[in-house]
């Protein structure tokens, strides 16, 4: 299994705070459904860069769980993330990520958490992570529990 990026053009929202933290356009929301390389209830944004490759080789789970989430019709490209190791500095906790999806249920969302979420970020390589709890649920359709 590999990472999927679920989508891209993120904020992460704290309305308690009234603040909006704007995630930099190059950056993408990425998960490890199998929870293989990183905990499965863990997300991160992280820079984003293309290899240029279309239609490559892939895995068949990989290529089974990337069709569900954008559909059959999805050119894929192949990229590259560096996932930070830390250290992690705590910024708080969001009540909501929008994000920008794309293929067959392409658009914006907004995921709103009913409990707080703690978000950490990482200066290098610089990134973020949303610590969902345990029992978590993030699928094809999105982000559906908490």
């Amino acid at each position: 299994m590999s990472i999927l990026v679920k989508g891209d053009d993120v904020q992460l929202v704290d309305s308690a705070k009234e603040e909006t933290i704007n995630i930099p356009p190059s950056y993408v929301l990425c998960h490890d459904t199998s929870g293989h390389y990183m905990p499965r209830c863990h997300f991160y944004l992280l820079n984003y860069q293309l290899e240029g490759c279309m239609d490559c080789e892939y895995n068949a789970d990989l290529m089974d769980t990337a069709r569900a989430y954008y559909g059959d019709s999805m050119k894929f490209e192949k990229g590259a993330i560096a996932v930070p190791r830390g250290p992690w500095q705590g910024l708080g906790a969001i009540d909501a990520i929008r994000y920008r999806r794309r293929g067959f249920r392409s658009g914006h969302y907004e995921h709103v958490f009913l409990q707080g979420v703690r978000v950490q970020e990482c200066a290098k390589p610089h990134g973020y992570r949303i610590l969902l709890p345990d029992g978590c649920v993030a699928n094809e359709r999105g982000f559906v529990k908490p």
